[in-house]
């Protein structure tokens, strides 16, 4: 079994599976900071405010988690 935000999932039967498991949601959330992170870059290099463009993006289809979290320090050049 695995816990994930207060809830348990079953995670198979093999040894193993639970690992698996950790690196296909590593895969996922790190994609989506790389797409974050590109998205705030080309916006800059399009000569826009990376800080208005987050505000104006992080309530639609373009936001997410990782937007929301790591998007205003990049938006700023607080690189962490």
């Amino acid at each position: 079994m695995l816990e994930t935000m207060g809830k348990v999932v079953l995670s198979g039967p093999n040894v193993g599976d639970r690992q698996s498991y950790k690196i296909v949601n590593q895969l996922l959330a790190t994609s989506q900071l790389v797409v974050a992170a590109e998205g705030l870059a080309f916006a800059e290099r399009l000569g826009l405010d990376t800080g208005k463009v987050f505000d104006a993006v992080r309530g639609g289809a373009g936001g997410s988690w990782m937007l929301e979290n790591y998007g205003p320090p990049n938006a700023r050049h607080e690189h962490r």
